[in-house]
């Protein structure tokens, strides 16, 4: 289950890295497709409305999951998403982002692979029910640079 959190925090970082990642005219405008679909999809998900209803609900293992999501957010994940937002990258040549996401990825037991044509596209899948215990063990190199 934690597994999920953790991709869940990945996939929303990484969307919101994204649509803030075309700094000219020219970017915004190829990515202006690509957003209307997003704020369509938005538009049919509601996720603000399902969010508060799922909020409201007394769910014990859900609150197991979100306590569990603060955890690896405060211990990791702010590292990461603060580093990757101090180095920032042209959009579809991410390479250092992805090298950060990836190696913390693999810790958690994931398995990275490449996406044809996209050299800096990656899929991932658990490849272990191991449940890593997080531990002062060392962030991955790229989230202690500066």
């Amino acid at each position: 289950m934690h597994r999920v959190a953790v991709v869940l925090i990945v996939v929303c970082f990484l969307g919101t890295a994204l649509a803030n990642a075309q700094a000219t005219d020219t970017e915004r405008e190829a990515a202006a497709g690509i957003l209307r679909q997003i704020d369509s999809l938005e538009a049919r998900l509601k996720p603000t409305e399902n969010a508060q209803r799922l909020a409201a609900r007394n769910d014990p293992a859900r609150d197991r999951v979100l306590a569990r999501v603060a955890t690896v957010w405060n211990s990791e994940l702010q590292g990461v998403s603060d580093w990757i937002g101090h180095h920032p990258e042209v959009g579809w040549h991410e390479f250092q982002a992805v090298d950060t996401l990836t190696t913390l990825l693999r810790s958690y037991g994931f398995q990275i692979d490449t996406v044809a044509g996209m050299p800096t596209g990656v899929t991932s899948m658990a490849i272990s029910t191991t449940r890593r215990v997080l531990s002062p063990s060392p962030r991955p190199a790229r989230c202690s640079s500066t």
